[in-house]
Parts: C-alpha cells; sequence; structure tokens
C-alpha cells in the first residue's frame, strides 16, 4: 500500500482508530461552506473528506475537488454514484 489514502487506512484499521468523515456532494457545495467546514474550528473535528453524491456529472466534481484541494491537507476519497 503506497499512496498516502491507503496507508492511513491500513493504520485506522489495524489500531481500531475512531475517525470521522465527512460528506460533500459536488452538486451541492458552495465556496461558502467550504470556508465554514474547512475553518478551524470544525476542520479539527473531522479526519477524512468524502467527495461523492447519488449523481455525480465531471464537471462538477473536478471543480469540487480543486476547491478542496485548496482549503486541506487531509484525505480526500471519491465515491461513485449511480453505477449507470
Amino acid at each position: 500500500m503506497g499512496s498516502k489514502v491507503a496507508r492511513n487506512l491500513l493504520h485506522m484499521v489495524q489500531t481500531s482508530e475512531r475517525v470521522l468523515a465527512v460528506v460533500i456532494d459536488p452538486q451541492k457545495w458552495t465556496a461558502e461552506h467550504l470556508d465554514l467546514l474547512f475553518s478551524v474550528e470544525f476542520s479539527e473535528l473531522f479526519h477524512w473528506v468524502l467527495i461523492g453524491g447519488s449523481t455525480v456529472d465531471k464537471g462538477e466534481l473536478r471543480p469540487c475537488i480543486k476547491e478542496v484541494r485548496a482549503r486541506t491537507d487531509k484525505p480526500i476519497l471519491l465515491f461513485p454514484g449511480d453505477s449507470e
């Protein structure tokens, strides 16, 4: 397991560490929401960022990822929506 995310996940499983993740829907986010979410008061409460939704277009996903990456170095996991 070479990636930072994979190593982090493996460590959590091996140590039974509890973590909290936030979910960001690429169709519903705004810059203001991200600013609040990644403010010092809130960003200390979670460890991971999940980005995805039930239906996500590529045109919506990339800008969301870019904005999240600009605000945090926390691991980001993408999860698929509808498989159709």
